[in-house]
């Protein structure tokens, strides 16, 4: 490949070094066989220069595209034969089958309740962990594209970062010396995801432990409010959560973005800063949610808002009334539980589970007391995704707030 290049470079500086000589020889001629003056000979020169520098620039990107197409090919049968030896080094290796298969057997039940890892086998286990771990800084360093590994490996990686066994014996036992899998496992999930593929043993997600993010080197920070600024950017992000609730409450992001950083700061609301928490990535706030507890008994007040507030529209009041100043009553009175208002997720950071992350820690936070929530019944992922950390719905659908017009089914979803 290299030789190719080379050649690729030889050839440009040939093409550069006959256009001078053509030049050159072309002037003469015009000069001293056809007798044209120095201007004259010039002037034609100058039009045949034109032409013969863009036929020369189509020769040399034509030279440069064979060359990048040529690299590309052999990368890829670079790529194919290591994907080949390695996937033989792996059904050679009697104790990387016998791993896979300990794994396949539980995961099918036919093992029972006794466990696959033992004293005598769990250096096995481990060797299986760290040969697969082994693809990390390739892929991770676009050595290699899951595209290429996906068909032979996915199956073997999945099924041992996803066994609840694995999990507890050795990534969550000893996190640090795993950081391969755990980044690896980050970026082939979303693969995965993105092709609409399914992932092995997904029940037993590993991204739900609560330690995840810090060995995947995932930047996002969960953390409260510290500044005014920041209370107007949950604000803006907070308006784009429910399509009945905020925009009936405040007609624009604007709007928005001024009123609830007033309403952020009464003591004992719902919406107080202590009840909100942030997800921060480089020092922007990428989600936010609301949580609170019995605490948050303070009412709003339309009228005193508005004194402040002109603008606001009429259904503003309408809101608080019947929807802001209800939310407490989700809290049994003295118990020690937590409504979640809303999770929600700027725009521009949907899709990198930031949602996810913020419930994570909201769960985290705030571990063994009840946590409820509302979610519209149509909301198929959210649902999803709140069934994954142990939240279940209660009863049937019931229609929840909308201004001047029948509100949208919502599911009442609880983990005790």
């Amino acid at each position: 490949m290299k030789k190719q290049t080379k050649r690729n470079y030889i050839t440009i500086i040939g093409i550069f070094l006959l256009i001078a000589v053509f030049t050159l020889m072309f002037r003469v001629t015009l000069i001293h066989v056809f007798g044209l003056s120095e201007g004259q000979a010039a002037t034609i020169a100058s039009f045949g220069q034109v032409i013969i520098d863009a036929m020369a620039a189509i020769m040399i990107v034509f030279q440069l595209q064979q060359g990048r197409d040529l690299e590309r090919s052999q990368r890829d049968i670079d790529e194919a034969q290591f994907i080949l030896q390695y996937n033989q080094s792996f059904i050679q290796d009697p104790n990387m089958c016998y791993v896979e298969q300990s794994l396949e057997r539980k995961m099918l039940g036919k093992t029972g309740d006794a466990p696959i890892i033992t004293e005598e086998n769990r250096q096995l286990f481990v060797n299986y962990l760290v040969y697969l771990e082994s693809l990390a800084p390739l892929i991770l360093q676009n050595v290699l594209t899951l595209e290429h590994i996906d068909d032979l490996m996915a199956y073997r990686f999945f099924l041992a970062v996803n066994d609840p066994e694995v999990q507890e014996s050795e990534l969550f036992a000893f996190p640090d010396y795993y950081r391969g899998c755990f980044k690896l496992y980050d970026k082939w999930k979303t693969h995965r995801r993105s092709a609409n593929r399914p992932i092995p043993r997904i029940e037993n997600d590993l991204c739900k432990w609560e330690g995840y993010e810090t060995f995947t080197d995932n930047q996002t920070i969960v953390r409260t409010i510290n500044s005014n600024y920041e209370l107007a950017s949950a604000a803006d992000i907070l308006y784009g959560t429910d399509p009945y609730i905020y925009p009936a409450a405040f007609s624009s992001p604007k709007i928005a973005q001024k009123v609830m950083p007033h309403l952020m700061q009464i003591k004992n609301c719902v919406f107080h800063a202590s009840n909100i928490r942030v997800a921060v990535i480089g020092g922007t706030i990428a989600g936010a949610a609301v949580i609170f507890d019995k605490t948050a008994t303070a009412k709003i007040d339309p009228s005193e808002i508005r004194a402040v507030y002109r603008r606001l529209p009429a259904s503003f009041d309408d809101v608080c009334s019947r929807y802001f100043n209800s939310l407490p009553s989700y809290i049994t009175p003295g118990a020690d539980d937590l409504y979640i208002a809303c999770i929600c997720v700027s725009a521009e950071y949907r899709k990198q589970r930031i949602g996810e992350i913020l419930l994570k820690n909201l769960i985290a936070e705030n571990k063994g007391r009840k946590l409820s929530l509302h979610v519209l019944a149509d909301n198929a992922s959210a649902i999803s995704l709140y069934e994954k950390y142990g939240f279940k719905k209660v009863g049937n659908p019931e229609f929840g707030y909308a201004y001047q017009s029948p509100g949208p089914l919502c599911y009442l979803m609880v983990r005790k």
